[in-house]
């Protein structure tokens, strides 16, 4: 029997979409239906929790259920609660998920062996260690997009002379994108790559999230302003405009490169120079409502990489760099290749 998880939530839909998602896709059933009898019918339950959270009663009920059963439960964004509101929870059983870091999971793992132990299901223990697991994966993206889209990361892999050829071969296509502020001072952005000849650029939608601004492109040494094409926030996706005929674009890839295979990512890093990382492709898929999606990979990029092209080795992108995570070391999410590529077809491309 899979291990039964339950998600509540007040206000943020999205957010307990997304959490759901995390676990299904390790292995755990997602119990429907917001009431009683799913509390209690759970092995344990998440409660997303959010500014508003304590003004609907529903959900207070719910969580006043499981504090009084002892379901075990872990409170997401718990912060959003008053002292009276968390008061009586049982320190074994529920764990604020903000805070939670992978120390804290360790703790967390061994303040519920006594419960674990209990549980008659051999396997139950495997699950119980599986569910802190999807939850750490979970936190990563939460924290490492909703505190900093991409922030800096302290390892970066020198780069052997073989290397350099990768380099010279797709980073013609890799470019830095500028705003024009006050007094027409530029101020770095983050990266994009070339898509099609006529000098459409892809990049992040928090790159450019400002369309009433004025955009410039760093080129092959050359500053180009670029006209604002289109950006979708929600998927973290834009498209810019060159005036200019460009020989070298990045071909989005058709298929996702299997579990643990190389990878390399070639950027801007904090305006740096241009540079490329290897990384390995870890794979795990993380959806939610409109169309929203990510994949997470073990890339060591900084802060600066935001809208930078992911490759495979064959040079095919497969996905855009977006956000690192704040908790895992090294565990960097990415825009798919294939909600890039819907993203062009939508705006008329017939091939990208």
């Amino acid at each position: 029997m899979r291990y039964r998880i339950s998600i509540q939530y007040s206000k943020e839909e999205s957010t307990a979409a997304l959490t759901a998602q995390a676990f299904a896709a390790n292995g755990f059933r997602i119990l429907s239906g917001h009431d009683d009898d799913s509390v209690l019918a759970a092995d344990a339950v998440v409660f997303v929790c959010d500014a508003d959270c304590e003004s609907d009663a529903a959900f207070m009920h719910l969580l006043a259920l499981a504090k009084r059963r002892g379901v075990p439960s872990i409170l997401l964004y718990s912060t959003y609660l008053s002292a009276e509101a968390k008061s009586g929870w049982h320190d074994d059983t529920c764990f604020d998920g903000k805070q939670l870091s992978f120390p804290g999971l360790r703790e967390a793992l061994q303040k519920l062996d006594p419960f674990v132990k209990k549980q008659t299901d051999p396997e139950k223990k495997k699950r119980m260690n599986r569910f802190f697991a999807a939850l750490a994966i979970l936190l990563c993206l939460f924290a490492g997009f909703l505190l900093y889209r991409i922030s800096p990361a302290s390892v970066q892999e020198s780069l052997p002379m073989q290397e350099e050829t990768i380099l010279q071969r797709y980073g013609g296509s890799v470019v830095q994108v500028y705003t024009i502020g006050s007094f027409e001072a530029k101020h770095y952005r983050g990266s994009g790559f070339l898509v099609r000849e006529d000098g459409y650029i892809l990049t992040n939608a928090h790159v450019v999230d400002h369309p009433s601004s004025r955009y410039l492109v760093l080129y092959k040494g050359q500053m180009l302003p670029a006209e604002y094409i289109a950006g979708d926030s929600q998927k973290d996706i834009a498209l810019l405009k060159i005036d200019k005929t460009v020989p070298e674009v990045l071909h989005l890839s058709e298929t996702a490169p299997a579990a643990d295979s190389e990878i390399f990512v070639i950027g801007y890093p904090e305006n740096d120079g241009k540079t490329l990382v290897k990384g390995v492709y870890e794979g795990t898929r993380y959806e939610a409502q409109g169309g929203a999606a990510y994949t997470a990979a073990y890339l060591a990029i900084k802060r600066g990489n935001s809208g930078s092209p992911v490759c495979d080795l064959s040079g095919h992108v497969i996905g855009i760099a977006t956000a690192v995570s704040t908790v895992q070391e090294g565990m960097a999410y990415l825009v798919p290749y294939d909600v890039c590529r819907e993203f062009l077809q939508d705006l008329l491309f017939t091939e990208s």
